[in-house]
């Protein structure tokens, strides 16, 4: 029993030690690039009510509703003051042209985003001399218009007028005529008129903006490179603290755009059909990159350098996934302007938290349910080496203390389902079970039989003794009654 309850107890134990500890203090903290606290995603949408909207955006001419095309609707800019609240999460990207060629029934309320040229901007009082409406005309390549409507007070900085959402140089740009932008907002009414000195040639869509950004136009963007072996993964720098702090580097930038050039369906088609070269990032290869980190100077480290863009695949515990938008990802000329922050709490290292960056939303790995200590396998190239802070820390620090783990592009996330049959635990698993058996077969002939027996043997020599001392005259006997007495009713009665 003792050696059973050892083995079972170091089993639990072990266990334990297994177990993860994705504690709050052991999260990834913010870093200096702007990430928003673990656990974010991206807004959704208000839901707006189509008919709604119809109904405040007309006027009643003759008996019958009419759109009303000549001004902002007041009943409608009213309506969308009082319904919205914070910010929508990315719109369907639509060129202007293509939106202004949709139905107004079919669209409103949507939240699009539109890009091109603004080649007007105007500033118009609402209701009263507090308020401020704010217009932008953005056109595209092919002369699609669309107007972007924003509120403001005359209290706000500039008026309340529109701007950049990028806040990564400090103060926010404004937006004016001629910038390419980005601008998102929902379908609410369309406009005719003149904006800014700039006629409307025809109905145009209105949007409620929400949020803008300035754009590199598209001349002047980068192509998507055909292979990830193209990219320049030897000019990454980590070998210094600064150096593993930033990822705000080109080689990020365009394996994201390669991906999102792919698609996720085919991403995912590529690895089910093995057309990529995939190893697995294991406890085996965590022990091969761990003595590299503290490399320094001009020191060789071939794993590292020669892991850069390569496939793995590695698996943990989802931590925590966090969107990053227009605020913090900066312009650049690969179009990159939203990607999500993937915190995974690795199986193979201490169960450290790791961080990566997903090219595609979590939902949009259709496999997997994206929520807190889902186990999932990641698939993507080795980035560089990353380094955050933690709680605990390396082994012997106390307090928050810096920690480096390698960071991955991530492409693909899978749920990881185990397959007993080929768990690499299995032998191990049977041991502990037959022990248990044995030790417990053990107890049952030592134990249990052996008593059986034991008593048996004891009743018996009872017995024996017993009938040794009844043949001696030492054993027990009844009382015996004295002479010359009777019971009662016994004898010849008296004379």
């Amino acid at each position: 029993m003792f050696v059973a309850g050892c083995l079972i107890l170091g089993v639990t134990l072990v266990g334990l030690q297994s177990c993860p500890d994705l504690g709050e203090g052991d999260s990834v903290a913010d870093q200096e690039n702007g990430v928003t606290t673990p656990g974010t995603e991206a807004p959704e949408p208000v839901k707006l009510d189509p008919a709604e909207l119809a109904k405040r955006g007309g006027k009643d001419v003759g008996g019958q509703r009419v759109e009303i095309l000549e001004a902002y609707a007041p009943d409608l800019v009213t309506y969308m003051l009082t319904t919205l609240e914070g910010e929508p999460g990315p719109g369907a990207r639509m060129r202007p042209s293509a939106l202004q060629a949709l139905p107004v029934d079919e669209v409103r309320g949507q939240v699009f985003d539109v890009e091109g040229v603004v080649v007007a901007r105007a500033e118009e009082v609402f209701e009263k001399e507090t308020q401020r409406l704010w217009s932008l005309v953005v056109q595209d390549e092919d002369g699609g218009q669309v107007v972007v409507v924003k509120h403001g007070f005359r209290a706000d900085p500039g008026s309340g007028r529109p701007l950049d959402d990028y806040r990564g140089m400090g103060a926010r740009e404004p937006i004016r005529v001629g910038q390419y932008v980005l601008a998102r907002g929902y379908y609410i009414q369309r406009r005719t008129g003149t904006i800014g000195g700039s006629t409307l040639p025809e109905a145009t869509p209105v949007l409620w903006g929400t949020n803008f950004r300035q754009q590199l136009e598209p001349a002047d963007r980068a192509k998507p490179v055909a292979s990830l072996e193209d990219i320049r993964w030897d000019l990454l720098r980590d070998r210094y603290f600064a150096e593993t702090q930033r990822w705000d580097e080109p080689q990020l930038y365009e394996a994201l755009q390669w991906a999102r050039a792919q698609g996720v369906e085919r991403i995912r088609e590529m690895i089910q059909k093995g057309e990529l070269d995939i190893t697995e990032w294991d406890q085996e290869l965590f022990s091969k990159w761990q003595p590299e980190v503290d490399v320094r100077d001009d020191a060789e480290r071939p794993f590292t350098d020669g892991a850069r863009g390569q496939w793995f695949k590695t698996s943990g515990l989802i931590a925590s996934h966090a969107y990053e938008g227009w605020n913090t990802v900066p312009a650049n000329k690969w179009a990159v302007d939203a990607f999500t922050v993937l915190d995974i709490n690795t199986d193979h290292y201490a169960h450290t938290n790791i961080r990566n960056v997903s090219a595609f939303p979590l939902d949009r790995y259709t496999d997997i349910e994206g929520v807190y200590k889902e186990h999932v396998w990641i698939y993507g190239v080795f980035y560089k080496n990353h380094t955050f802070v933690t709680r605990r820390g390396r082994e012997g620090m106390k307090g928050a203390s810096p920690l480096t783990m390698p960071m991955f592009i991530v492409m693909h996330v899978e749920p990881r389902v185990y397959n007993l049959d080929e768990s690499k635990y299995l032998g191990f698993m049977w041991i502990v079970a037959g022990s248990i058996v044995l030790l417990g077969l053990i107890f049952w002939i030592v134990f249990v039989r052996g008593e059986s027996k034991e008593a048996a043997r004891l009743e018996q020599y009872r017995i024996k003794l017993r009938q040794r001392m009844r043949a001696k005259g030492q054993g027990a006997k009844l009382p015996e009654r004295p002479l010359g007495d009777a019971p009662p009713g016994d004898g010849p009665p008296d004379a």
